[in-house]
């Protein structure tokens, strides 16, 4: 549900946030080509920039406002992704990555975390939670989308 709205959030949010994300990293000098997803966060004053590409991960950091210590990049190769999970902060969504037993957290928009998790999980392979499976299915209901025979028939093919 969005936080004030009370309504579902879903994955047509969660990819014009990641739009959104694309155009801000673009106006910020950083080059998108070919990213398939963009997210965005602020840490310590930082703009930090995730980007999905077919075969890695980065992480963009502008550095601070008005300064450019703690800019950089930092790539990380999809074979070292062991595993993409998303989950409900209080105000954000929370984008957990592990990589090699470590796990990295990226804080941005609950629709755009569960949109690139969405997105990353799609390149590594892996077929999503099924409770996200689950919520996804229950947004589509929510919206009218499926139909509650439909939904009642996907549900229970999920379980």
């Amino acid at each position: 549900m969005g936080l004030f709205s009370g309504r579902a959030v879903g994955v047509d949010e969660g990819r014009a946030r990641a739009e959104r994300a694309r155009g801000k990293a673009a106006q910020a000098g950083i080059d998108v080509r070919g990213a398939l997803a963009v997210g965005h966060m602020v840490d310590g004053g930082a703009s930090v920039y995730l980007l999905v590409f077919a075969d890695r991960l980065e992480l963009v950091s502008t550095g601070q406002i008005g300064l450019r210590t703690g800019a950089g990049r930092s790539t990380i190769p999809l074979e070292r992704v062991g595993g993409v999970s998303a989950r409900d902060g209080l105000l954000r969504g929370i984008l957990m990555i592990d990589v090699g037993g470590t796990t990295v957290e990226f804080t941005t928009h609950r629709a755009a975390a569960a949109y690139l998790r969405a997105v990353i999980s799609e390149r590594l392979g892996k077929p999503a939670p099924p409770a996200d499976l689950l919520r996804n299915l229950e947004e589509l209901h929510r919206a009218g989308v499926l139909s509650d025979e439909e939904y009642q028939a996907k549900r229970a093919g999920l379980l």
